[in-house]
């Protein structure tokens, strides 16, 4: 987590997880990279799918939002 704001009244906060989805990108291209190599091994489908899919799932930044006089917490809804 970053801070991205920090008044007397509030401190921002902003999270970035784009080098969890490019990992998650990368070991799907290397599994698909195997099974056009080889046919054969058909199970590499399945891992490269969920990896593909928490790629997507970490492909957000959220902001955190803390209001220092009414000692309050609010993080948007994605």
């Amino acid at each position: 987590m970053r801070i991205s704001e920090n008044t007397p009244s509030h401190l921002k906060l902003r999270d970035r997880t784009l080098w969890i989805s490019a990992v998650c990108f990368a070991a799907a291209a290397i599994l698909l990279v195997r099974f056009a190599f080889d046919r054969d091994q058909s199970e590499q489908l399945i891992p490269a799918g969920l990896s593909l899919m928490f790629g997507l799932a970490f492909l957000h930044a959220t902001d955190v939002t803390f209001d220092k006089s009414a000692r309050i917490c609010f993080v948007p809804p994605v």
